[in-house]
């Protein structure tokens, strides 16, 4: 595996925080993907990483902004918005950063209505199944778990939300949304034993979706990655991986910086290792030219270069 050496690892670092922290005024969306919740974390991240408190007292500032307005997402309309801002508190809890006791608003909204935030992704925003990644992180909060009855219930409401995808009632399931609820269960299950049956009915049918959108190229060249990822993660997926991965048009999909940047979120938030795919010096230069040129891109750039960080600096906890 390559890794960028500690000292440019830390220049990188650096030089992705200050970028981000120049440009904050651009940053005007609530979410964890597109907005403030996601550069939230990676400043805290940073702010742990580096020692220096600056950045965790912005990122705080900056959650203290959002929680003011989180009353505002809460029509069927911005469901996806309130379970993006979620899933983002579950993980800054899950790290530490808050106090995972103030999630039971949270617990009670977004796994309760796991069909209404798998149909209200918005157009180009997460595609992510935002229930189960936010009950997959909240199992991970040391204290304050969720309510055993959630996780019941959240199996009980996955399942019937694929019945009906499969019988064809409703728009068609998103690929992105289909690949997180097989990731977040397979991430689970082992935690829940007492559930393997349905954990494992819940996998099966999402393979069938993705049988299904495949064979109508219902899919992004990103989702032939994560598939890939998984495909690799849970070994028992692998019967299932093989027959859609084999197909010619998708062997050919590569990873790139590219990718690497827009979609940094999907990297860290399927815990994929960008030095696995991408060279230590693309890596580096990319960074140093993105951070001195990033005016083409202003309104997305903050998002994706924390999602890049937080990529970042995984890998440098790992090392």
């Amino acid at each position: 595996m390559m890794h960028i050496a500690t000292d440019s690892m830390k220049n990188i670092l650096m030089r992705l925080a200050n970028t981000i922290v120049a440009n904050l005024d651009n940053t005007i969306d609530d979410s964890l993907i597109d907005g403030k919740t996601g550069v939230a974390l990676f400043l805290y991240e940073y702010g742990s990483y580096s020692g220096c408190s600056v950045y965790s007292d912005i990122a705080s500032g900056l959650m203290s902004d959002v929680m003011k307005n989180i009353k505002l997402y809460r029509s069927p309309e911005t469901m996806d918005m309130l379970g993006s801002i979620s899933l983002g508190a579950a993980m800054l809890s899950e790290y530490g950063y808050s106090d995972s006791s103030e999630m039971e608003m949270s617990d009670n909204t977004v796994l309760r209505f796991p069909e209404a935030f798998a149909r209200n992704c918005r157009q180009g925003g997460l595609r992510l199944y935002q229930p189960g990644m936010y009950l997959y992180h909240r199992m991970n909060c040391e204290k304050f778990k969720p309510e055993a009855s959630l996780y019941s219930m959240m199996i009980t409401g996955t399942s019937a939300l694929l019945d009906k995808m499969m019988k064809g009632q409703g728009k068609r399931l998103d690929t992105g949304v289909t690949l997180s609820i097989i990731y977040a269960f397979s991430m689970m299950r082992s935690d829940l034993s007492d559930y393997d049956r349905d954990i494992k009915n819940i996998i099966d049918k999402c393979f069938d979706i993705l049988s299904g959108n495949f064979g109508k190229r219902y899919y992004l060249d990103k989702d032939i990655i994560i598939l890939r990822h998984i495909a690799n993660l849970f070994p028992e997926n692998l019967f299932y991986s093989k027959d859609l991965l084999s197909k010619p048009d998708i062997q050919s999909v590569i990873f790139n910086m590219d990718m690497a940047y827009k979609d940094s979120w999907e990297m860290f938030l399927y815990s994929m290792d960008i030095f696995d795919y991408i060279d230590n010096d693309v890596i580096d230069v990319f960074i140093k030219n993105m951070c001195f040129d990033m005016f083409y891109d202003i309104d997305n750039a903050n998002s994706r270069l924390a999602g890049l960080g937080l990529c970042l600096l995984r890998n440098g906890k790992n090392e």
